[in-house]
């Protein structure tokens, strides 16, 4: 069957909105200079990818039937790559899903955008790419040897390195390794799905139920310890939660936020405090009883008198004998320091600090 091929015009725009660089997780690699053929021949070494296939036939899972020949060989239906990502796109598509691809095309316009407003801006965490959030990916693992490379690789293709950066990347990817192997060999799972989703990664197994955050106590922890602290480490906070939903197993939460009222939406372990809702005695934590620990956000700038009705709150949380972390923002280190001899025993962390 005929392949519907893109025009010269759609594949120059394709480079252009990119900025004529690879659109492929972690490559970036420019894609056209100058050529030795005479003084003013230019080198092209991209090539303009299909989001959906070209053509059906036998391995075109990505064909749309539903699509005209022209919406195929239109600019939405294409992704600006070097020719060996290109190539590697139009030939596997099993690994390269359409939502997937239309998210990597997506970022990738975006980091031309700000390239072209900000030249040598940094990009990783960048407000407009966190915004956009990573590509969605949904995992099915089985106990074997191919962990280590199925969440690697899940982990470039959802262009976590290029919006978080490079060590938050890494830390995620070793975590979320050496989780995997221990529900499978000590606390007997039979199952595994990891969500990569927008603004979160949650996991979710059938093994027997632990605490993530038990890991950083525990006497004899080898690999998952080291992770579990890397990871805490790069997030510079302790913000992974755990539940265990009976019936259903065990999920763990990662966020992937830039802000700590953002927590809310992507944990549900965490309570928002805001200053009109401070000094209400109505807070109940009957909802948290799956909650391996509770965290309860404080309204930006807290003073010195909003830790006594803060910490009324707090009791509220602490009758459900799971552990209490407060998250303070924008609060001077004499405040947080009242908090502390305020509430002793309670974890109180500050939001983003190094």
């Amino acid at each position: 069957m005929a392949r519907d091929e893109f025009s010269s015009s759609v594949k120059r725009a394709l480079a252009e909105r990119a900025g004529y660089r690879c659109s492929f997780p972690g490559c970036d690699a420019e894609t056209i200079g100058p050529s030795d053929e005479s003084e003013d021949a230019t080198s092209n070494t991209g090539t303009a990818a299909h989001i959906s296939a070209a053509s059906s036939g036998k391995g075109s899972r990505r064909y749309d039937a539903s699509l005209t020949p022209e919406q195929r060989s239109s600019i939405e239906n294409g992704l600006w790559c070097c020719r060996h990502h290109g190539t590697l796109i139009d030939t596997d598509e099993v690994t390269y899903s359409t939502q997937m691809l239309k998210k990597w095309r997506e970022i990738a316009e975006r980091k031309a955008q700000i390239r072209q407003r900000h030249p040598g801006v940094r990009l990783s965490r960048h407000p407009e790419l966190v915004n956009i959030g990573i590509a969605v990916e949904c995992l099915k693992l089985a106990a074997d040897n191919r962990i280590n490379q199925i969440i690697g690789q899940a982990i470039v293709h959802c262009y976590i390195e290029d919006v978080w950066g490079k060590s938050f990347a890494d830390s995620i990817r070793d975590f979320l390794i050496e989780y995997a192997k221990n529900a499978f060999e000590h606390a007997g799972a039979k199952s595994i799905t990891i969500k990569l989703q927008s603004r979160e990664i949650v996991i979710e197994d059938d093994g027997k139920h632990f605490d993530p955050n038990t890991l950083i106590e525990h006497s004899h922890g080898r690999g998952g310890r080291a992770a579990y602290r890397a990871l805490r480490n790069t997030l510079r906070l302790p913000t992974i939660s755990s539940t265990n939903q009976s019936g259903t197993g065990n999920l763990v939460y990662l966020p992937l936020v830039a802000n700590a009222w953002e927590l809310e939406t992507t944990n549900p372990c965490t309570v928002n405090i805001d200053i009109h809702n401070l000094r209400s005695s109505r807070f109940s934590f009957k909802s948290y009883d799956s909650c391996d620990c509770i965290y309860i956000v404080a309204p930006e700038y807290i003073s010195y008198s909003d830790w006594t009705p803060l910490g009324g709150i707090v009791y509220s949380a602490q009758q459900t004998g799971k552990r209490i972390v407060v998250i303070v923002s924008k609060a001077s280190a004499g405040v947080i320091e009242f908090g502390r001899e305020q509430l002793p025993g309670v974890e109180i962390v500050e939001w983003g600090r190094e």
